[in-house]
């Protein structure tokens, strides 16, 4: 939940919006739910504060920067500022003066038009109704005074945030018009964006979620990322630091939200919507264990049908070492293509046979825990003996269940993984002491807590470890 952002991700919609020179993006929406911000990281965005403009007819300087820290003195004293101009044509001159003073070519060369494009000046209106009152000029008439006697002539943009999401004579006259929301779905806060209108541009996506979080505006990146590979680079994996008893997930940012939940033999279960990519899986297998491993721990896994156990150990070899992933760990297997030690791996027949399949893997697993005084983390996917064992799922429940008490009775701990439709779903809820559901909205991968509740979080990866984990936004 890094709260610091250099520069704000635009969905691809409005960056191409923004960069045809003279057009007029309308912000609506309702009181408090982020439309000055998103001016404001607008204009941020710019190389220069100089090259952006904010008109503001109700938020004084001094007000911004204590509600946004990383608004300054000089972020604000380098933007041609008014906060409450009295007649148009004053301020229609002041603007073309301020403009005036920059330096256009009449003729730019290809490479010096691109850099203007690149670093257009910005005219950010915050109200378009609220300079209306100021002016005694009605808002369609302001922007088009505007559109032509600064926009045109100039090459710039202006973004209007107006009030409300009803229907306007405003709409007809912009170019782009974009609403913000904020609604409570089960207890949570979800902010999103919907682009209405954006000339000359095709709308693939029309809805974007965001994140509020650190007095920051942030679009929350939608899946497929530009690069989701299982890991970026090899290098030593470094523990994560935790309290004496408890466990790491290896992703920094999960523990902080489960916080006090990760003792040694929890049971957590992560439903996964049948909607998530199953890229996304690795995300929570192979960061716990690495942890595991580099402080002693044996780690038992059953992958689900997303993962590869060929993949999944040849990427902890890269980071915790051939030696202790032969030594340290043992992973059920149906089908064995690839080089493999006899001692981390047990094979099943193709032919399903559930008393005597489970019976050997508790067997590996009591045999590890005896090898590993650290304890041991079973890493489960549960969706692969739903439907390997599909004739048989109510002793399938039995078994389930002897897992677990096992699981407790040594002080394992177990992160079991299943898709929301496998009927396992319902057998391991009652028992699990946390669970978590990942879920696709509009492109965003959402993940929340059920037990313990919490609010949203969008995922995306975080390769500044090496290998792939998670980062979490707080839509909040």
């Amino acid at each position: 939940m890094d709260e610091t952002m250099d520069e704000m991700h635009l969905p691809r919609e409005l960056e191409l919006f923004l960069q045809i020179p003279g057009n007029v993006l309308a912000i609506k929406g309702e009181s408090g739910v982020g439309k000055t911000i998103l001016g404001l990281e607008l204009l941020n965005r710019l190389e220069k504060p100089s090259d952006g403009i904010y008109i503001s007819t109700r938020v004084p300087g001094f007000m911004l920067e204590r509600q946004f820290e990383w608004i300054t003195d000089d972020w604000l004293g380098e933007m041609a500022y008014f906060l409450a101009p009295k007649k148009m044509e004053e301020l229609t001159i002041s603007i073309g003066k301020f403009l005036e003073s920059k330096k256009i070519e009449e003729k730019p060369t290809y490479e010096k038009m691109k850099e203007k494009a690149s670093n257009r000046s910005l005219i950010v209106i915050d109200s378009i109704e609220g300079l209306s009152k100021m002016t005694g000029i009605d808002s369609e008439s302001i922007i088009e005074d505007f559109r032509k006697n600064v926009l045109i002539k100039r090459g710039v943009n202006m973004v209007v945030i107006t009030e409300g999401l009803e229907p306007s004579n405003l709409d007809a006259i912009v170019d782009g018009i974009i609403t913000l929301h904020y609604d409570i779905v089960g207890g949570k806060v979800l902010r999103y964006m919907k682009i209405r209108k954006v000339r000359g541009v095709k709308i693939d996506s029309p809805e974007h979620l965001f994140t509020l979080q650190g007095g920051r505006f942030v679009f929350i990146e939608q899946y497929p990322y530009s690069s989701i590979p299982i890991a970026k680079s090899k290098k030593k994996w470094e523990g994560m630091n935790t309290p004496e008893g408890q466990i790491s997930t290896g992703n920094p940012e999960l523990d902080r939200v489960l916080n006090g939940r990760l003792k040694k033999g929890t049971i957590i279960l992560i439903i996964f919507d049948d909607d998530v990519p199953n890229e996304l899986e690795y995300l929570f297998e192979l960061p716990p264990a690495a942890d595991g491993l580099v402080k002693g721990m044996g780690i038992a896994q059953a992958t689900g049908l997303s993962s590869s156990t060929e993949r999944v150990i040849e990427v902890l070899k890269d980071f915790v070492g051939e030696k202790i992933v032969n030594e340290s760990t043992i992973f059920l297997e149906e089908v064995v293509s690839f080089k493999r030690t006899e001692r981390n791996l047990v094979v099943l027949g193709l032919e399903p046979r559930l008393g005597e399949d489970m019976l050997r893997w508790f067997d590996a697993v009591d045999d590890l825990r005896k090898r590993k005084d650290k304890g041991v983390l079973k890493l489960v996917g549960y969706d692969y003996f739903d439907l390997r064992y599909s004739k048989d799922l109510e002793e399938l429940s039995r078994y389930y269940a002897r897992d677990v008490k096992e699981a407790r009775a040594f002080g394992d701990t177990m992160i079991i993984s299943v898709r929301r439709s496998m009927k396992s779903v319902k057998m391991i809820l009652p028992i699990a002491d946390v669970v978590l559901r990942m879920s696709n909205k509009n492109g965003v991968i959402l993940l929340w807590g059920e037990k313990p509740r919490t609010q949203f979080y969008g995922v995306t990866p975080d390769y500044t470890a090496g290998l792939g984990r998670m980062r979490l936004w707080s839509i909040s």
